[in-house]
């Protein structure tokens, strides 16, 4: 995956790191729990993952070969338990 292209210019891409950046704020409550990034190839993701990471995120890991990746790989798409808080 070309994850600059798929943004269409190194610009788009800074621009959007730097947007990620700002939010962390939205999410400064998640620094000590497990949390795993996701999108659709996995290139974006990683990078997310080690900007928090880089950030004071203490177990941030990124889903290998993104959504596209599960789908390929066979595994389930619903949820059968709850959602743990």
């Amino acid at each position: 995956m070309d994850l600059v292209g798929s943004f269409g210019s190194t610009d788009k891409f800074k621009t959007r790191v730097k947007e990620l950046e700002a939010e962390f704020q939205e999410i400064e409550g998640f620094k000590e729990q497990e949390v795993v990034t996701i999108c659709p190839g996995g290139g974006f993701s990683l990078v997310a993952a080690e900007i928090m990471a880089e950030n004071g995120f203490k177990d941030v890991k990124s889903l290998d070969g993104g959504v596209d990746g599960w789908f390929k790989k066979g595994y389930p798409t619903t949820l059968d338990m709850p959602i743990r808080d």
